[in-house]
């Protein structure tokens, strides 16, 4: 599947309406947590909308998930065209998520214009949209090409731990937050 820009650096692509931050993501080192090595990605990105999941949850067939996932991206870019996104801030928070055999680190984020544009989806299109949870995957392990899909608050208490201060710590040192 290919990519789309919507506006700048979001782009709507794999069932994903992200922000593209890789320009803003300091060189990452590997790190080994409880024996695991996490890698260094080529792509940073925070997801705004997951369109793909929304429109699945709601439509009873494949024509009306792709008539939804349509439609809920034509309305983010026409919000986007009002109340444009492009920066994240890191919280400090940082978070050890395996599913799957996979596992990630993330840092919570606050992304200035996220609530608009849900909230506009929303009004435009009568959908309503779950709470994000605003990440970065910031380190992987091998067999994780992208991460592992944490969208939600249930995916984040089914999924995510905490790490050993230590990580945290310089992780935060990294990101510079607070």
């Amino acid at each position: 599947m290919s990519t789309t820009t919507l506006i700048d650096k979001v782009r709507y692509g794999f069932g994903y309406i992200v922000l593209d931050i890789t320009e803003a993501v300091p060189p990452l080192d590997s790190l080994i947590v409880d024996g695991v090595e996490f890698l260094s990605k080529s792509e940073y990105h925070c997801s705004l909308v997951a369109v793909k999941r929304i429109a699945q949850s709601l439509a009873e067939n494949n024509n009306q998930v792709a008539q939804l996932q349509k439609t809920i991206v034509e309305n983010a870019k026409k919000q986007l065209a009002q109340t444009p996104i492009d920066t994240v801030h890191f919280t400090g928070q940082f978070y050890r998520c395996h599913k799957n055999g996979e596992s990630t680190i993330i840092g919570l984020v606050d992304v200035p214009g996220l609530q608009e544009l849900r909230q506009g989806i929303a009004s435009s299109t009568g959908i309503s949209l779950d709470d994000p949870l605003p990440h970065v995957t910031v380190l992987k392990t091998i067999n994780s090409q992208w991460g592992i899909a944490v969208n939600a608050q249930t995916d984040f208490n089914a999924y995510c731990s905490t790490l050993p201060p230590d990580i945290e710590q310089a992780l935060k040192g990294k990101f510079h937050a607070a």
